[in-house]
């Protein structure tokens, strides 16, 4: 069976979150921090639902994904931060 290719744009803001690779998130609360405050600006600005997600390196602290969620801008409930593609 073939599927169509699905093209995500992600928004410009992504890379902000992306501009210095070598930064360090070294607690828990930093690591909250980087993805609480920008679902927050997501709902003020009505640019996003206030969703995101975040994978960090445990040991390192470093960001290794940053998860964006376009559920509200896209009107796709695919295309959530959360969204789990493996079974456990």
């Amino acid at each position: 069976m073939r599927f169509s290719p699905v093209t995500l744009r992600l928004p410009n803001r992504v890379d902000d979150l992306l501009a210095d690779p070598d930064r360090v998130y070294p607690t828990a609360e930093d690591r909250m921090r980087f993805a609480i405050e920008p679902s927050r600006a997501n709902v003020r600005r009505g640019t996003g639902g206030p969703f995101r997600a975040a994978v960090f390196d445990r040991g390192k602290g470093k960001l290794l994904a940053p998860g964006v969620d376009l559920v509200v801008l896209a009107s796709k409930t695919l295309l959530s931060s959360t969204r789990r593609w493996w079974r456990s």
